[in-house]
C-alpha cells in the first residue's frame, strides 16, 4: 500500500478530491504477497494512516513506512480531510 507524498501532491494539484471515499469493497494481491482489504467509504486519510493492513496479514509498520504515513496523514488534513 503506497503513501507517495508525491502522487498524492500531483493528484490534488490536478484537481483530484481528496474527500472522495472509495465505493466499492475491493481485495488486492500486492507484490509483497499480503493482501489489501479497501472497504467501501474508505478515505485517503484512512487509507494513508494504514486501512486495509490488520492483524495476521501486515506486520507493523518499518520506520521507512511510519515516517510516510505520517507524511501522507498530515498532507490529507492539510487538504481538509478530518
Amino acid at each position: 500500500m503506497g503513501r507517495n507524498i508525491n502522487v498524492m501532491r500531483a493528484l490534488a494539484a490536478g484537481g483530484a478530491d481528496p474527500l472522495l471515499a472509495t465505493t466499492e469493497t475491493v481485495f488486492l494481491n500486492g507484490s509483497n504477497g499480503r493482501r489489501l482489504q479497501m472497504v467501501a467509504n474508505t478515505t485517503p486519510l484512512m487509507m494513508a494512516a494504514g486501512a486495509g493492513r490488520y492483524r495476521g496479514n501486515y506486520p507493523q509498520f518499518t520506520p521507512e513506512e511510519e515516517k510516510g504515513a505520517l507524511e501522507a496523514v498530515n498532507l490529507a488534513l492539510e487538504l481538509g480531510a478530518d
